[in-house]
């Protein structure tokens, strides 16, 4: 049974009383109660910048809106700027940053303070930050290392004054390697770091992110219904987060309002973008799509087919070694980080890279490292 923890109704019809619900969230996002508090403290830390990592629709935005809602609760009318620094490109990224001064560059047709001046003095979110070009990275890091920038087209120095939130779907750590995200920026923005967790690792959630839904739109669902409604959304992968969750649902209630049945749950349709591929016929699994991490989806698929016919247990437990040794190799800079990532001495790492022919296996770092 799907119940929502809010509702200890036992009658079946009975429709469903979401008050609790948005009480229990007033932010309208439903988090884990150690990042609810985290928002809380970097609401009043406001000196320190915020990286949040996370897959595509897992919130990351609405974390930032939230530690901006909190310190205005505090301290009044503060401002938050959110940028998707995906959208930008050439000049156009430098003045939607940092302003402009109008003719700076073709179609700067107005002058413009930018979205760090919009924050002066609240929270500046810049979305997917990966994607700003090296060159707006270096005006970025300027601007966090000495406090002062200069809009497109001017001379004039400007100090800005604001707390930084940043979010990627990407490993950073990666993009620096290959040079296409500055080091200097990197360790910069590393001041709280956190990881928001897909979907799919939040299935304890659902009825909850459900009855928000249903709270902010005010539908009136019995108690029956809902609980079908979160048992066909529970198995389900969704790749594209709560972003995605929130997106099906709203097609599910314009499809029960043209037929009006009274019902939701039956005009909910589960497409294949959704489903969970526990049969292994998804590339990424349970890890994420970096090259490195292949072998770990390779090893999930295999171990499915296993369970499906007697097992070589010594064989099967070869390969997850081998498997799992080849995934630290590449992932860490340092053999000192692959064997405490392992948790094994150098003489047995080498040994076991001997075993599985895993010595040249580490092109993240150089071996005496």
């Amino acid at each position: 049974m799907h119940t929502p923890s809010f509702d200890s109704s036992t009658d079946h019809d009975a429709i469903l009383d979401f008050s609790a619900i948005a009480r229990r969230y007033p932010q309208g996002v439903v988090l884990p109660q150690a990042f609810q508090e985290t928002a809380q403290a970097l609401s009043r830390l406001t000196d320190i910048p915020v990286l949040i990592h996370g897959e595509t629709g897992t919130g990351k935005g609405i974390l930032a809106k939230q530690i901006a809602q909190l310190r205005r609760q505090r301290e009044g009318n503060t401002p938050f700027v959110s940028l998707n620094c995906a959208v930008l490109n050439g000049d156009v990224a430098d003045a939607m940053v940092f302003g402009c001064r109008r003719g700076a560059y073709t179609g700067a047709h107005d002058h413009s303070i930018g979205a760090v001046g919009e924050a002066e003095g609240g929270v500046l979110f810049l979305d997917e930050i990966h994607c700003l070009s090296i060159g707006t990275q270096r005006k970025l890091l300027r601007l966090l290392d000495e406090g002062c920038y200069t809009r497109v087209g001017e001379s004039t120095e400007r100090q800005g004054h604001f707390q930084l939130i940043v979010a990627s779907n990407q490993n950073l750590h990666r993009l620096v390697e290959r040079g296409e995200f500055l080091l200097d920026l990197y360790m910069r923005i590393q001041g709280i770091e956190l990881a928001l967790p897909p979907l799919r690792d939040r299935r304890h959630d659902m009825a909850d992110l459900i009855a928000l839904y249903c709270s902010q739109h005010d539908l009136r669902i019995r108690r029956d219904d809902f609980q079908q409604l979160v048992a066909c959304c529970t198995p389900l992968r969704w790749p594209g987060n709560i972003r995605q969750l929130y997106k099906a649902l709203d097609t599910m209630r314009f499809k029960a309002a043209m037929v009006g049945d009274g019902l939701f749950a039956p005009h909910f349709i589960a497409t294949a973008a959704m489903r969970d591929p526990l049969d292994g016929s998804d590339a990424t699994l349970y890890a994420d799509g970096r090259p490195e991490a292949q072998p770990i989806n390779a090893l999930v698929r295999e171990i499915l087919k296993v369970l499906e016919r007697p097992i070589d247990l010594p064989r099967l437990l070869e390969t997850v070694e081998s498997t799992l040794i080849s995934y630290a190799l590449n992932r860490n800079p340092s053999i000192n980080d692959a064997m405490d990532h392992l948790n094994l001495s150098r003489g047995k790492l080498d040994f076991k890279r001997r075993k599985y022919k895993l010595m040249d296996d580490s092109p993240a770092f150089a071996e005496g490292a």
